[in-house]
């Protein structure tokens, strides 16, 4: 699968200030909008203030788009693999986990 690392590596550090600032999210839903293809999308509006990556521009720049669809395309990939294998794979135990569940896919995506 072809995509740009780099758009991953942008989103990773988004979800490292949005866990910094102390926020969560469920494995389900997380897992569930990586199905829907709308990852990305789900996360950068619900934190726009803390990501570098900036959803309202996605219409008018191309490369924010083309980053997007990156991201969006990567992790829907591998969900398969993803799912199922939360805890024994990624070692995320706990239901509100699931920002950590994309940092720990993201670093798997980036290593292939």
């Amino acid at each position: 699968m072809e995509y740009n690392k780099t758009s991953i590596e942008l989103f990773m550090y988004d979800i490292i200030a949005i866990i910094d600032k102390g926020h969560k999210e469920s494995v389900d839903e997380v897992e569930k909008q990586i199905d829907n293809n709308n990852i990305s999308q789900y996360i950068l509006k619900k934190y726009n203030n803390l990501t570098m990556i900036d959803l309202e521009s996605s219409d008018t720049n191309k490369l924010t788009s083309q980053r997007i669809d990156d991201i969006n395309r990567a992790y829907e990939y591998n969900l398969s693999y993803i799912m199922g294998n939360e805890s024994r794979k990624f070692g995320i135990t706990k239901e509100d986990n699931g920002l950590l569940l994309l940092v720990a896919v993201g670093i798997m995506i980036l290593g292939s």
